[in-house]
């Protein structure tokens, strides 16, 4: 293993996972051009937002989870795919695990990309998501900031650009705790 890093835990959204495949579903569900909806959803996250901003703009008051619900019940369920893995997040993870590092991955995603991500065959010792923890990325934010100073070595290594401040801070730093899948 090179060095004192031990351990590499990567977000999903944009780092290893390219959303736009989900984020198109959605614009269209809503009637929205995919445009104007990606980059009404940059401009809200690149001002410190979410992109439940720009879903919030476009539909006052929605409920983002009826409406995945909804689609879901019309046989187009929008959850990450292996499919929708960037090309090179693969060899990538690979090739970390056999120089020895631990792995892990720590998102602001539903339930459903951790199963889908368990499905890997990559030897990930974490796999947690906040919905798995019950709380939203502001709240995620919090409880990451106080497990980072609970863990021995984290890392962002892989993470594509961001252009948030609030992003980057709350970037895959979770020690195990309820919701997490961890495996020895």
């Amino acid at each position: 293993m090179p060095g004192p890093l031990a351990a590499i835990v990567f977000d999903v959204g944009e780092t290893i996972v390219d959303e736009t495949r989900f984020y198109a579903i959605l614009a269209d569900h809503l009637g929205v051009p995919r445009l104007t909806f990606f980059a009404i959803a940059g401009a809200m996250i690149a001002r410190g937002g979410t992109h439940r901003d720009a879903f919030e703009l476009f539909r006052p008051g929605i409920d983002l989870q009826a409406e995945l619900d909804r689609l879901g019940e019309a046989g187009q369920p929008v959850v990450v795919s292996l499919d929708d893995l960037y090309p090179d997040a693969l060899p990538c993870l690979r090739e970390l695990a056999s120089a020895g590092y631990r792995l892990g991955i720590a998102a602001n995603q539903p339930e459903a990309t951790a199963h889908v991500l368990a499905e890997l065959d990559i030897p990930l010792e974490l796999i947690a998501t906040s919905a798995g923890w019950g709380i939203r990325r502001s709240r995620a934010c919090a409880a990451t900031s106080a497990a980072s100073s609970r863990t021995s070595s984290s890392c962002r290594a892989g993470r594509r650009p961001r252009t948030s401040p609030t992003r980057s801070r709350c970037r895959a730093r979770a020690a195990p705790r309820s919701g997490a899948r961890c495996r020895r």
